[in-house]
């Protein structure tokens, strides 16, 4: 895991480095550009010509020391002192002194007529509060009309670093080499469009600076990695083992003409590691599914008695159930769902229910359902796990699309804390980028997957592992429990992050989107379906076994 910091705690934690840890503000600098400096020597010539823009603040004293190392390491360098604020941080000047005594060449006017290969964007950094205006967005505009390959310091100037969001006018990096921690404004969108490439480069904080700040965002990154630490929280495989040792799946899903969710969960399900899946669907469904996922039990019904009566007959059975997917929205549906979100069983105790597209729709109109589950006891509660898209939140929480769109994890955090229902629902926000939240401490969000996975049944695939996974850890608890525990002793995490079936919910989030990665490089973005994911799953589970 990955810690994620945002501009007000990025901002604490170096203070608190310089003040209270006796770190250097200069040598934090000086490491800060010789990180930029080692990125760039893997691809620049000494031929190249190369651009960097600075203001006063400490991210220009950033770009003086890189360019007093390019001139130093006889690179072709140029500084372009914007100059467009009146203070100057004491690092500046100093970065100044020092780059002068090295005659490093600094101008104060556009270098209008002359072509760069590389600029080097060393305007604002974290601290960036106010929207770009006057020369600052000039200089700006002017870099994104050059053709250069553009390297940004800590933070494209113009993108907040908290937020994501371009404060009037932002540069469009290929690169942007970042310091200590990742910034949230880096992978929240529309920032995480403009920061390209990103590269995390260790200058030297100190561990305890970061436990002072005490982030609560976290990731697993991107790419091969990421499911590499997120299969290493994966539930453990045993050479004895048989189908029972590794959780019973129950899905509730789809409804009369509707087996296309079923069955993308039921697959998904499979393909993430449980040991059997028994679906109860419609009967309009049985033969598809038996079809189409002949490993799978199907139930059918064609009355609301008939479903609940398969209910009863499966709930002690099953270590997980999912309700929703492909269910509809009819007064079955409606009478389903009440009865999977409010069962109450002594001897289970508290299941885990992943709640899925029709099903949290069923829950926004009928409020009724979740007061009956608060006055449920708590030890007969199941655990829910809502799965929503933006729409399917804002249905939740009353509010507009629009305003729910860039802000799942803030609305999510609010209902679970309006409603009071900590410790008993976990949200997986799905989006650009996906969020896992409980509304208190941790907080995780995702950086696998791409667009190609806003498709049909996408999240079917997503809701099918995601109870796969929790009825694996359902068999196991106790042993990933010891695990996140000793992760929690060595690397501080936040008090979340030692509950198994939130790691759990992490876990499948980012193997999903990868399932996507691998999908789109096979298949395109434009042509990949929900069905290229579950075929894709076997390549990305197979990491588990290296």
């Amino acid at each position: 895991m990955e810690y994620i910091v945002n501009q007000q705690q990025m901002q604490a934690l170096d203070a608190h480095s310089i003040e209270r840890m006796g770190i250097s503000g200069l040598f934090l600098m000086e490491q800060a550009a010789r990180a930029v400096f080692q990125e760039m020597k893997a691809f620049i010539k000494k031929e190249n010509q190369i651009l960097i823009v600075v203001e006063s603040g400490n991210n220009g004293g950033d770009g003086l020391a890189l360019a007093r190392m390019l001139k130093e390491a006889e690179y072709n360098v140029l500084v372009f002192f914007v100059h467009g604020t009146k203070t100057m941080s004491d690092s500046f000047l100093e970065q100044m002194h020092l780059a002068e005594e090295k005659e490093v060449p600094i101008i104060e006017e556009l270098p209008a007529e002359q072509a760069f290969d590389v600029i080097v964007d060393g305007m604002f950094g974290v601290g960036l509060t106010r929207q770009i205006k006057g020369i600052h967005k000039r200089v700006i505009e002017w870099m994104n009309r050059q053709d250069s390959y553009f390297i940004a310091i800590d933070m494209p100037s113009g993108i907040h670093a908290t937020t994501g969001a371009v404060m009037g006018t932002a540069l469009k990096a290929d690169m942007t080499v970042t310091f200590g921690y990742l910034k949230a404004g880096l992978i929240k969108f529309p920032g995480a469009e403009y920061a390209g490439k990103i590269k995390v480069c260790d200058i030297g904080f100190a561990v305890e600076s970061l436990w002072h700040v005490k982030p609560t965002l976290m990731t697993f990154g991107e790419g091969k990695q990421a499911v590499i630490d997120a299969l290493s929280y994966f539930p453990s495989r045993y050479a004895w083992a048989h189908k029972g040792s590794y959780g019973n799946v129950l899905l509730v899903a789809g409804s009369e003409g509707m087996a296309g969710a079923a069955v993308l969960a039921a697959k998904s399900a499979y393909r993430s590691g449980c040991g059997m899946v028994r679906v109860i669907t419609h009967e309009s469904n049985r033969e598809i599914l038996g079809t189409l996922v002949p490993e799978a039990i199907v139930m059918s019904y064609e009355t609301l008695q008939e479903a609940y009566d398969l209910l009863d007959a499966s709930w002690q059975w099953a270590d997980a159930v999912l309700i929703g997917s492909g269910l509809s929205q009819s007064e079955l549906a409606v009478g389903l769902t009440g009865a999977v979100v409010t069962y109450a069983s002594e001897q289970r105790g508290s299941m885990k229910v992943v709640v899925d597209g029709d099903a949290i729709t069923i829950l926004a109109g009928h409020r009724e359902i979740m007061k009956r589950y608060q006055e449920l006891p708590v030890t007969s509660r199941p655990h829910l796990t809502f799965t929503p898209h933006s729409m399917e939140l804002a249905r939740l929480c009353g509010a507009a699309v629009s305003d729910v769109e860039g802000r799942e994890l803030e609305y999510a955090s609010r209902y679970i804390k309006q409603h009071w229902l900590k410790d008993w629902v976990t949200i997986v926000a799905k989006g650009p980028r996906t969020v896992v939240t409980s509304g208190y401490g941790a907080t995780y969000i995702n950086m696998t997957g791409n667009d190609g996975m806003a498709t049909a049944g996408s999240g079917d695939c997503l809701a099918g592992m995601l109870t796969s996974v929790y009825a694996q850890v359902v068999r196991q608890e106790h042993q990933l429990t010891d695990k996140l525990l000793l992760e929690s002793k060595r690397a501080g995490l936040a008090a979340t992050m030692k509950q198994p079936f939130f790691m759990a919910a992490c876990v499948a989030v980012c193997l999903h989107g990868y399932a996507g990665d691998v999908a789109k490089r096979e298949r395109g973005r434009i042509s990949m379906t929900a069905m290229d994911l579950v075929d894709s799953l076997p390549k990305v589970m197979k990491w588990y076994d290296k």
